[in-house]
């Protein structure tokens, strides 16, 4: 799982989570939003694995805002933040524990102090 997010204190749009999931060969691809809550999964195509991913949000988010796609080995999701802040979050995840899968996305990060600049 790769992540990176926006954040905007006056502009809410601007408040997203950025996610992709990388996933080999899937197929029967089930996402489930919820506003502290992250499930998905997935069978391989010869149906050999079976994958899970569950995540519990560092703050809510707006399912109904939000968006997900496939295309080729990846999930791609653009999840709206619940609440407007300047400030990122220090995680993308509940508790304050380092996951092995779970990595920045250096392609889409942009530090805090220049997140203005970007446009």
């Amino acid at each position: 799982v790769l992540w990176a997010q926006r954040s905007s204190a006056t502009e809410s749009a601007k408040n997203v989570l950025y996610l992709t999931v990388k996933i080999a060969d899937t197929k029967n691809l089930r996402v489930d939003l919820q506003a502290e809550h992250l499930h998905l999964e997935s069978d391989s195509e010869d149906y050999d694995n079976h994958y899970v991913l569950d995540i519990d949000f560092y703050k809510a988010v707006k399912p109904e805002e939000s968006r997900h796609w496939q295309n080729g080995n990846s999930v791609y999701f653009v999840i709206q933040k619940l609440n407007a802040e300047k400030e990122y979050w220090p995680r993308l995840t509940k508790l304050k524990v380092k996951y092995f899968y779970i990595h920045t996305d250096f392609d889409k990060w942009v530090d805090e102090d220049e997140q203005d600049e970007e446009e």
